[in-house]
């Protein structure tokens, strides 16, 4: 059975594009929406999905035996795969799988180096880019703090509590919804 041990993904050297209609989405915004860094919004929605849409480098540490199938996607090419024998990392073939990663052939562990990213934004994507962008940018239109206060006989009760805004921002905005069908799962 594979266990997957660690996962190191390094940053891209850059992201995709910002899309074109930011501060468009009129449920969303109330006209004063600023606009962000792309790299942080690209960072978020990267959180959420499995795959990726510019270049960078992975390595998984992984024991097996077993059927490897990465969980970052597109893997566009392997740099090394490596075996530990217990003192240190020693090179080892491995062979492709059908499911489109490795198949390990012993215990482990091993670790593989592949170049993960590529290929053309989907639309849907992109319109998640710009949802979660407008409402993390329209902090004008925006309660930051729920104030309550309740009376029982001779006693009130005051509180303040802030909104979980930012930490909810993906599924408020509905960004998470159109980034269903690229969700990662763990």
């Amino acid at each position: 059975m594979i266990e997957m041990l660690d996962e190191i993904e390094a940053a891209p050297s850059s992201y995709p594009s910002a899309p074109s209609g930011l501060g468009d989405v009129p449920e969303i915004t109330t006209g004063t929406a600023m606009p962000l860094e792309p790299a942080m919004i690209w960072a978020r929605i990267e959180a959420w999905v499995r795959y990726r849409w510019t270049a960078r480098s992975v390595t998984w540490i992984v024991t097996g035996p077993g059927d490897f199938n990465p969980p970052l996607t597109p893997v566009t090419a392997t740099t090394s795969s490596e075996r530990w024998d217990g003192a240190a990392w020693q090179t080892e073939a491995l062979d492709a799988s059908f499911m489109g990663g490795w198949i390990l052939p012993g215990d482990g562990p091993y670790r593989i180096v592949a170049d993960v990213g590529g290929g053309t934004v989907p639309e849907i994507v992109l319109q998640a880019y710009r949802r979660y962008h407008d409402y993390v940018a329209d902090t004008p239109g925006r309660r930051l703090h729920t104030s309550k206060s309740v009376a029982a006989g001779s006693a009130t009760y005051n509180w303040d509590k802030p909104e979980l805004r930012l930490e909810r921002a993906m599924v408020k905005s509905g960004a998470a919804d159109l980034l269903r069908a690229f969700r990662r799962v763990k």
